[in-house]
């Protein structure tokens, strides 16, 4: 699966304007324009799947003391 990411406000590269996606297939030299500013790399979405490991307060309160 390809890194999206989101062209920055003010900028066109590759033909898209602020707000838009694109791959780095799209373009050349990504660290570049990540670099200067010209396109941010979209956060990656979590699966469906993923869920995250939420602490037992109780149990760490009652080890405590």
């Amino acid at each position: 699966m390809a890194k999206n990411y989101e062209v920055a406000e003010g900028f066109i590269v590759a033909g898209k304007s602020a707000g838009d996606t694109i791959t780095a297939a799209d373009v050349d030299n990504v660290d570049v324009l990540v670099e200067s500013g010209r396109i941010i790399p979209e956060p990656s979405r979590a699966s469906a799947k993923m869920k995250s490991d939420n602490a037992d307060v109780r149990k760490e309160d009652d080890s405590n003391g």
